[in-house]
């Protein structure tokens, strides 16, 4: 199982505001190959706790934000070719709308 951080840019939509949120993320392929995923949103001080606890460092970083994965990169090995189907790429993407 990967576990990995993400921070993310986002507009609070009454004021306008960028804020940063976090997200510990938990994914695993199964028996049958297929994408697990299980996330949850944290505070900064839980973040910072698990990048220090993990090891986990800035593995691919934009201005909205950054994902933290081990050096070994194992949540990016959990895609050696990339999304494989539909179903992956919407639970990426569900991650993103916690």
């Amino acid at each position: 199982m990967a576990t990995v951080v993400i921070r993310s840019r986002t507009e609070n939509r009454i004021t306008g505001e960028y804020i940063w949120e976090y997200r510990q993320v938990k994914a695993w392929r199964d028996g049958a190959g297929a994408l697990q995923t299980r996330a949850k949103k944290i505070s900064r001080h839980d973040a910072e706790k698990s990048i220090e606890k993990l090891g986990l460092k800035v593995m691919h970083s934009t201005a909205d934000g950054q994902v933290f994965d081990t050096l070994d990169g194992d949540f990016r090995r959990l895609f050696p070719g990339g999304l494989h189907n539909w179903n992956e790429i919407e639970k990426i993407n569900k991650i993103d709308k916690l």
